[in-house]
């Protein structure tokens, strides 16, 4: 009776270590997804300069300034996006005129954004990548 007592504590003790191992693996790997900032990559063709933010939801983030003719690249903190996906782009010239908004987008962390400033605001275009399909450009 002994012995069987001690080979189910074990065998329970073993499941245990087991079961531990994997999850605290899994969350070590999400948590390493999921901290990556997400990038967006700017390139400004309009005539004026212009402020770009990214926006969650009600919260808007001041990302920087594109100079007329340059290109700029931000970073987007998990923090703003709270480990979710769903982001827009706002771009605003910096004399006034029209904004520009992009679409709700789905971007995985580490994913990028280029984003294309078109002379025309509203003929402005951008794509989104995974982190996946620009790693070996990197």
């Amino acid at each position: 009776m002994d012995r069987k007592l001690r080979w189910a504590v074990g065998l329970v003790a073993a499941a245990s270590v087991a079961g531990c191992g994997h999850s605290t693996r899994q969350v070590q790997e999400s948590n390493m997804t999921s901290r990556e900032p997400i990038t967006v990559a700017v390139t400004n063709s309009h005539v004026q300069d212009v402020n770009v933010f990214a926006i969650n939801g009600g919260e808007r983030l001041r990302l920087g300034l594109v100079t007329t003719g340059q290109s700029q690249n931000f970073q987007v903190p998990t923090t703003f996006t709270h480990g979710g996906t769903d982001l827009q782009i706002l771009v605003h010239p910096v004399g006034g005129g029209g904004d520009y908004l992009s679409d709700r987008l789905t971007v995985t962390p580490g994913g990028e954004v280029d984003l294309n400033v078109a002379p025309v605001i509203n003929q402005s275009s951008y794509s989104v990548s995974s982190a996946g399909d620009f790693a070996d450009r990197r």
